[in-house]
C-alpha cells in the first residue's frame, strides 16, 4: 500500500510512518515547501505522480485542502481518513457521534469546518475525532511527554472533575492504518478511556506507574468537563494497556 501523508512531522504522523516502515508501508510525506496546498495545480500534479492507494490527512491546512483530497479518493475510489478533534465540542459531555458541536476556540470551530467541507466532498471519506494522545515513551506533543515536563518542574496538578478523551499513540496508530485498509465511510470516534471513565488524577498517577515515577501529585477541581467520546471503534480501554494500582 502507498499512502499520501500530510503532517508527517507532527505526533501521530510520526508514529505512523515509524509503524507503517514496519508494516512495509509506503509512505510518501506532503512536502508544503514543494507542493502547496493552496495551489490547485500543483496538488493535481502531486496526485498524478505519487498515485497513492490511500490518503491520511492529520496536518493543518485549509477545509478546501482537505475537501480537494476527499473528492480526489472519491474519484480514484482509494481510502481518504480525515483526523478530527474531541475539540469541536466545548460543553461537558460524554459526547456521542451525533451531538452538537459547540466549539468556542479557533481550533475547534476550524476542525468543525474541516469536517463539514471533507464529508461534503465525500460520502466514502471517513472522519475520526481523536482525544490527547499517550506515548508513555515518545517525545513530542503528547500526554506522557508533558505529564514528564510538569514533573521536572514540581506538582502535577490534575483536576479530579475532568473525565478526559484519550488513547494510546500506538493504538490510535493502529486504528488509523485498519482504517486505510478496511474504510468505514463516515464520522467515528476514538477514545480509550470512554468506557473507563478514568479522570485526569487517575490517568496521571497510571502513567506515572507505567514509567515507574513517583509523581507528586496535587488533586484539584479547577476543572469540570467530561470529554469522552462516545461510541469510540474498537481500541484498547485504558485500563487494559495501563493498569493502575490503587
Amino acid at each position: 500500500m502507498k499512502v499520501l501523508l500530510t503532517g508527517s512531522q507532527g505526533t501521530v504522523g510520526g508514529a505512523f510512518r515509524r509503524v507503517a516502515a514496519v508494516q512495509g508501508i509506503d509512505v510518501h510525506p506532503w512536502n508544503r515547501a514543494v507542493v502547496p496546498p493552496e495551489e490547485p495545480s500543483a496538488v493535481h500534479a502531486l496526485m498524478k505522480r505519487v498515485q497513492p492507494d490511500a490518503i491520511l490527512h492529520l496536518a493543518m491546512g485549509a477545509p478546501g485542502w482537505a475537501a480537494q483530497m476527499a473528492e480526489y479518493s472519491a474519484e480514484q475510489r482509494i481510502p481518504f481518513v480525515f483526523t478530527s478533534t474531541v475539540s469541536v465540542f466545548a460543553a461537558p459531555g460524554p459526547h456521542g457521534i451525533t451531538s452538537e458541536r459547540t466549539a468556542t476556540d479557533e481550533y475547534g470551530r476550524y476542525k468543525a469546518d474541516c469536517e463539514d467541507a471533507v464529508l461534503k466532498a465525500s460520502t466514502e471519506a471517513v472522519v475520526v475525532r481523536l482525544g490527547y494522545q499517550i506515548d508513555p515513551h515518545g517525545p513530542g506533543n503528547n500526554l506522557a511527554q508533558h505529564l514528564r515536563e510538569q514533573a521536572a518542574s514540581g506538582v502535577i496538578k490534575a483536576s479530579a472533575g475532568w473525565i478526559p478523551a484519550t488513547s494510546i499513540l500506538a493504538d490510535t496508530v493502529d486504528v488509523l492504518l485498519n482504517l486505510l485498509a478496511n474504510p468505514r465511510p463516515g464520522l467515528h470516534h476514538l477514545d480509550a478511556n470512554s468506557s473507563d471513565a478514568w479522570t485526569y488524577p487517575e490517568i496521571v498517577t497510571a502513567i506515572g506507574q507505567m514509567l515507574g515515577e513517583r509523581w507528586s501529585i496535587e488533586t484539584t477541581n479547577d476543572r469540570i468537563h467530561d470529554q469522552r467520546l462516545l461510541n469510540s471503534l474498537p481500541v484498547p480501554a485504558l485500563s487494559a494497556t495501563l493498569p493502575l494500582r490503587r
